[in-house]
């Protein structure tokens, strides 16, 4: 999805590398512990991107999680899903602002709704623990299945870096659907599986082009 005008800087697969490389680890409190290597790319020479989004990934990779809070909320604010996802993020783990997994959840439901493959997993995941939200296995299932399906939908992007985020992304979706729908009855995986194909339908991100081949 455009959210603007790229920059050789950051750009898009900065944005997606940013939101895509963390690593989920129970317990929900050991998400304070995630690193992003990707906002420490080499981007110093390339223009100055000055927009909300660019402002709070430089503020994070400097551990200025309170002025990275602010700065997305204003591009969540403005209708970014990725600023969304990653705001849920601190939200979630209490990074720079007062932990409150409800506003996490509500953050992550609307960027999974724009395609947003790791909010997806994220709503999955609270779903599963009841985390912000009611427990309920059929709708983690529902969403974990909607985050593998929109990772794979952009597995051939032209953009390495994002496809390359979003296939760890849907990794996770699997093996946690593993783990999920070893547990459950018979009667829940059938309804998860029913809820699957309606989110899919609704949310899943469409295919990316693929990279032009090497000549």
């Amino acid at each position: 999805m455009d959210l603007g005008a790229e920059s050789p800087s950051c750009g898009r697969e900065y944005r997606r590398a940013f939101f895509g490389c963390q690593a989920l680890v129970a317990p929900w409190k050991r998400l304070a512990a995630f690193t992003c290597t990707a906002l420490l790319l080499g981007c110093a020479a390339a223009p100055v991107d000055e927009s909300p989004y660019a402002l709070g990934a430089a503020a994070f990779r400097t551990h200025d999680y309170k002025e990275a809070a602010a700065q997305w909320s204003i591009a969540a604010d403005a209708g970014d899903p990725l600023a969304m996802n990653n705001l849920g993020f601190l939200l979630s783990s209490g990074l720079g602002v007062e932990k409150n997994p409800q506003r996490a959840f509500e953050l992550w439901k609307a960027a999974a709704a724009a395609g947003v493959a790791e909010a997806q997993f994220y709503l999955g995941y609270s779903f599963e623990n009841g985390v912000g939200v009611a427990q309920d296995s059929g709708l983690a299932y529902a969403w974990y299945q909607c985050a593998a399906q929109s990772a794979q939908g952009s597995a051939h992007s032209a953009q390495a870096q994002l496809a390359q985020a979003d296939q760890r992304t849907g990794q996770r979706a699997r093996d946690a659907l593993a783990v999920l729908a070893a547990r459950m009855s018979t009667a829940d995986l059938e309804r998860g599986q029913a809820l699957a194909v309606e989110c899919i339908e609704k949310y899943a991100a469409p295919a990316q082009a693929a990279a032009p081949a090497e000549p």
